[in-house]
């Protein structure tokens, strides 16, 4: 079993790798391979959290969008709700640091998809809730940065549920068409 500080030791390591045209293609089958891995939720927290590597803070981003598409059926709701207010105080605490733009954007596109992905499966009051748990952490933060996240962080949301625009999920188009009907 490989420890979470091996892990993020490999991807920190794969983003310098990536950067030598020696070693890039050896580096992204570590990165792709952290990517496809499943159970890699955690291993993504521990590396937002602690990584001082703003491209393995993005790797994880990356990893984390694609793993909790990929395993949804495999987290109760309870451990997605988690998983959606760590994103959202995660992108709320990291608003003011420009250096992060591209890691936010990548976790407020990740919140999004989870929405929509369980938009037909929690009742109108949890979705209420989201909202209201943005809108809280906007007045929160205190902040013009935390403002204009939680701006973000919704328009992610409309941008997900807009039929042009949104994530290929793997979905019916039909379950698109609904969430947007329902959003409207």
């Amino acid at each position: 079993m490989t420890s979470l500080d091996e892990v993020q030791a490999a991807v920190e390591r794969a983003c310098v790798e990536f950067q030598d045209p020696a070693t890039q293609a050896q580096a992204e089958q570590v990165l792709v391979q952290f990517r496809r891995s499943s159970g890699s939720l955690p291993a993504c927290q521990y590396i937002l959290d602690r990584s001082g590597s703003i491209d393995a803070r993005f790797h994880a981003a990356c990893a984390m969008r694609e793993g909790v598409l990929r395993e949804w059926a495999t987290h109760t709701a309870a451990e997605r709700d988690a998983l959606k207010t760590y994103v959202l105080q995660y992108v709320l605490m990291h608003a003011a640091e420009p250096q992060l733009q591209v890691v936010r954007s990548t976790l407020q596109g990740t919140l999004a998809v989870m929405l929509k992905r369980g938009w037909m499966e929690v009742p109108e009051d949890s979705r209420t809730a989201f909202f209201q748990e943005v809108h809280a952490g906007a007045q929160a933060s205190g902040s013009a940065a935390g403002q204009a996240v939680a701006l973000q962080v919704l328009e992610s949301v409309v941008g997900e549920l807009s039929v042009v625009t949104a994530s290929p999920l793997g979905l019916s188009w039909d379950f698109h068409e609904a969430c947007r009907n329902q959003f409207e």
